[in-house]
């Protein structure tokens, strides 16, 4: 989806400020003129302050303002910018709330969903739909039955606005009931209620129209809708994923079957649009086949990276192109060492057993336009296949794929074993991605963020009782659940290619790899029963991430937090400046002066968040080292405040005096 997000770079001395879509922060989304010249917008979370300027000035300033809609009058202006500040300390932090189910507020209620299946965000900062959370429901729930729901749940899409609240977009952006189960949308198409995955994973085209793709056999396929979800339709012709598949009109040609992937989408529906997906039924050969009746197993190799080229039509009923045949990425890898068996791997798996040409394992793909590469997964739950593929595709030979990076090779030339089970998959060393299920890329195309469908821990390589042939899955030391990226969502840096640029630390012990880690991956953590399964990830455009999946049966929503101002501006434009506190700036003023010592001694002692308040030294608590902080930052200023004002060098004098008169107070307060 294209949208008009604007970063702000600049470096300076003494503060930094940066931009980047990993930098998560309150942000104003969706904003509205209600009537006359009042304007709303929903921020997502609270803040420090919001600041509204009215044609580049006049003010309006809403001082702590909480998650939810707020309005501004603009009077005789004609365009505004909303500026939302927040100071919070880097750290991934949850923003929906944790709850039981038994006892949810109902604004907590819009949160639960029984079997969510994908989501997405509009992160287009010219819609009137910006922030809009969109989420896939496959499975009517009521309050009754074997299975008791915390709420009434309808087969299709649910809209929320950016605080989680849920939204009627065709109805003045009014506040839903969550136990309004016509509120899952599938305009112009049906759903499968059969088996839990019609709607499946979601995206949106360049305009913000939402695309769906379904899993399902009864009404599989890739379908559409718009952006406030009242009309729709299909993308490809036909609701299909039953063998053998439907052909159009030429009697012989199939167009798709189930689609397994997210759909990865360029272009606008009705206009230019071009989808990229997996198709759990098209074949390698294109052409309609049967099924095996001894295996029940389709006679032909499918999981293929497919391309339709859509352009202005909707209904599409022609065949795909074959991007990549994946049967090209499994030529065994002999790790350096032919004629050594023992360590080669196959990069890519693809068969499930001799009688399937073909299986669920190519479970998910992601197609960067940026970048030009595909980003394949498998979710491999032994680690002796790579979790993670990039590949680039020759446009003219689909046999002649280029694997730009592989997570098991990368695994390998870092010494670095992802299953400690000899047991489960035999010696040598296992990929440490394991068990991906979901990619998504940041806007700038800086960041790549996964998802796991578990995480792996010590005593997971025990046999399994009572049968001691059977062992467990193994620990995974290097990304598990006791390393030092323990989350169920990984952000991995990518270099300028689009490839993954990791760090590893040898962690002082040259030559054993045993305890080497890895240094620049960011890591989310989100309690989870079990094994996760049906998960996507979203990133909206202040880099706040979205996570559903089958185990937790909720939204989820996470910010790395930080020094941050977003500004959403009247023509479309969203920027978001990332500002390094200044040291010893107890009170956030910009300039280092006698104020923050006062800051600082009236919490001496106090235990606060990390790097919070005057705790400069960043060890929780008001102490002397923070005192110190402040000492040797006197006098130094934010760069835009030094130019309006003369700031003093630091003097002893004064330091001396305010010493003196804090020691002489404390002493007078022991009296």
């Amino acid at each position: 989806m294209t949208n008009r997000i604007g970063l702000f770079s600049a470096s300076m001395a003494v503060m930094a400020i940066t931009a980047s879509s990993a930098l998560a922060v309150p942000y104003a989304s969706a904003v509205r003129n209600t009537s006359g010249s009042t304007y709303e917008f929903v921020l997502n979370e609270p803040a420090d302050y919001v600041t509204v300027l009215r044609d580049g000035a006049n003010p309006v300033t809403i001082n702590t303002p909480a998650a939810g809609r707020h309005t501004f009058d603009l009077g005789a202006f004609s365009s505004y910018e909303i500026q939302v500040g927040k100071d919070a300390p880097k750290a991934w932090t949850e923003l929906s709330d944790t709850f039981d189910s038994g006892t949810a507020t109902t604004e907590q209620l819009f949160q639960y969903f029984f079997r969510p299946t994908g989501v997405v965000v509009n992160d287009d900062p010219s819609s009137e739909y910006f922030g809009t959370i969109y989420v896939s429901h496959p499975e009517a729930r009521v309050n009754a039955g074997p299975v008791t729901t915390p709420r009434v749940l309808g087969d299709g899409v649910y809209s929320l606005t950016a605080d989680l609240i849920g939204v009627n977009l065709a109805g003045g952006f009014s506040v839903t009931d969550p136990e309004d189960a016509t509120q899952a949308k599938a305009p112009g198409w049906t759903v499968d209620q059969s088996n839990g995955s019609s709607p499946w994973r979601l995206s949106l085209d360049d305009s913000g129209n939402l695309i769906a793709a379904d899993f399902s056999d009864q009404s599989g396929g890739i379908k559409y809708a718009s952006p406030d979800l009242t009309t729709g339709g299909l993308v490809l012709a036909e609701e299909d994923g039953v063998l053998p598949l439907l052909t159009n009109d030429t009697g012989f040609e199939e167009v798709h079957g189930s689609i397994l992937s997210k759909v990865s989408v360029t272009g606008t529906v009705g206009v230019d649009l071009t989808v990229w997906a997996i198709d759990e039924d098209y074949d390698l050969d294109g052409d309609t086949f049967t099924v095996d009746p001894e295996t029940n197993l389709a006679q032909g190799s499918t999981y293929h990276p497919l391309r339709w080229d859509v352009g202005p039509a909707t209904d599409y009923d022609q065949p795909p192109t074959i991007v990549i045949n994946k049967e090209t990425l499994t030529v065994d890898d002999d790790n350096g060492t032919p004629g050594d068996d023992s360590d080669d791997f196959n990069d890519f798996q693809y068969t499930l057993s001799p009688e399937a040409i073909g299986g669920v394992i190519t479970n998910n793909m992601h197609y960067e336009e940026q970048h030009e590469k595909f980003y394949l997964l498998q979710s491999r739950t032994h680690g002796n296949e790579s979790g993670i593929l990039i590949v680039s595709a020759d446009p003219n030979d689909a046999d002649n794929p280029t694997i730009e990076w592989s997570s098991k090779r990368f695994s390998y030339d870092n010494g670095l074993d992802g299953n400690t089970s000899p047991g489960d998959v035999g010696e040598g060393l296992q990929d440490i991605f394991r068990n991906i299920d979901d990619v998504v890329i940041s806007a700038d195309g800086t960041k790549m963020y996964v998802t796991r469908n578990r995480q792996f821990f010590p005593g997971d390589d025990d046999v399994v009782t009572p049968d001691p042939l059977v062992y467990g899955d193994g620990d995974n030391p290097v990304l598990g659940g006791e390393s030092n990226a323990p989350g169920g969502i990984l952000v991995i840096p990518l270099d300028e290619n689009g490839l993954p640029d990791l760090q590893v630390d040898d962690n002082g012990t040259p030559g054993d790899t045993s305890d080497d880690f890895i240094t620049n991956i960011e890591s989310i953590p989100y309690d989870s029963p079990g094994r996760t399964l049906r998960s996507q990830v979203a990133v909206d455009a202040a880099g706040n991430v979205y996570h559903v999946d089958n185990l937790t049966e909720r939204l989820k929503v996470f910010s790395p937090g930080g020094n941050t101002i977003a500004t959403t501006t009247s023509d479309g434009l969203f920027s978001v400046q990332t500002i390094e506190s200044l040291l010893g700036d107890y009170n956030g003023n910009g300039v280092v002066d006698a104020a923050d010592f006062t800051v600082w001694r009236d919490a001496l002692g106090n235990s606060v968040t990390e790097g919070s308040g005057a705790d400069g030294n960043s060890n929780g608590v008001i102490d002397g080292g923070d005192y110190d902080v402040w000492v040797n930052n006197f006098g130094n200023s934010l760069p835009a405040l030094s130019e309006a004002s003369t700031v003093p060098e630091p003097a002893s004098g004064l330091l001396l005096v305010l010493v003196a008169a804090f020691y002489s107070s404390s002493r007078r307060r022991k009296l």
